[in-house]
Parts: C-alpha cells; structure tokens; sequence
C-alpha cells in the first residue's frame, strides 16, 4: 500500500507544500498519516480503532467504518533512518485534454530528522503550458460528470 505524507518543511519549488503526496517509504504502508515538520522532524499518528459500521448493511456495505480510527495523537517519528521519496500527481480528471503533472522529492533522514531533500520531478510548468494554449473547459460539472462515467454508445 502507501501512506500520505504533508510537508511543512520549506520545499524549493513554488507551490510545493500546499500539495498532498503519497509515499512507499515510511514504516507503516496501511494509508497512514505523516508529516515533516517545519523544523524538519518526521510525525506519524497513533490512534485507537472502534467499530463505527452499520450492523443493517448488506454485503460488503457492513465493512465499512468497522475499524475507524479514532482518538488521534501525533508522535515523533524519532527511530527512522533512510531515504523517503514523496510524490504526487495531480490531474483534472474531468477534462481529457489535461496531461497532469507529477512532483517528486528525495529525502534523507537520520533519527527521524531531515538532512536533505532534493526536487526529482516537477512537471507543472509543462502542464500549464500544454494547457496554455486550449480553449477553456466551460462545460457543467454534470456534463464532466456525464462524460466520465456514461459508457460509449454501442455500436452495431
């Protein structure tokens, strides 16, 4: 699996921190929660877990919410030594003309704290100019839904 990660630590490209990424590196990999501070320290989350489901489901549906995390507290991540990639990519999903734009960052952390980070990819700017020169997506946001998620027309 993953595990999301923010980062408050300052990022040398615009824009940066305000993004959500996903990583394969941390301990966990059970779409756990961290953070890299702006200091630089690495957080996780500990909680406790509660049955929250519908026991009047049918199938599948009684599943969901039986392990909810709950009671969440933020503890140091202070016994992590290693590399940590974090990336993201970000694309309109309702618009097909749009090529998306993926952004990765190494990083290096010793006890826990960050020693060094370094922008591996970042293909916004050529996003926005493949966009650039598109007329305007001015459809409804029925219509993007419609587009998605109506299958094609058989034909005969």
């Amino acid at each position: 699996m993953y595990d999301d990660l923010r980062c408050e630590f300052p990022l040398p490209a615009e824009g940066a921190n305000a993004l959500s990424y996903q990583t394969k590196d941390t301990p966990a990999q059970f779409c756990e929660q961290y953070v890299i501070r702006e200091d630089g320290t690495l957080w996780g989350e500990e909680y406790d877990t509660e049955g929250q489901s519908d026991r009047d489901a049918e199938d599948m549906m009684r599943l969901i919410g039986c392990a909810t995390r709950v009671n969440r507290r933020p503890v140091q991540v202070t016994d992590f030594t290693g590399k940590l990639r974090f990336y993201t990519f970000e694309k309109d999903s309702f618009d097909d003309r749009d090529p998306g734009a993926w952004v990765e960052w190494s990083s290096y952390f010793v006890g826990g704290k960050l020693k060094e980070v370094h922008l591996i990819s970042d293909t916004r700017a050529a996003r926005a100019e493949a966009m650039a020169g598109l007329p305007p997506d001015n459809r409804t946001r029925e219509a993007k839904l419609n587009a998605v998620f109506t299958p094609p027309a058989r034909r005969l």
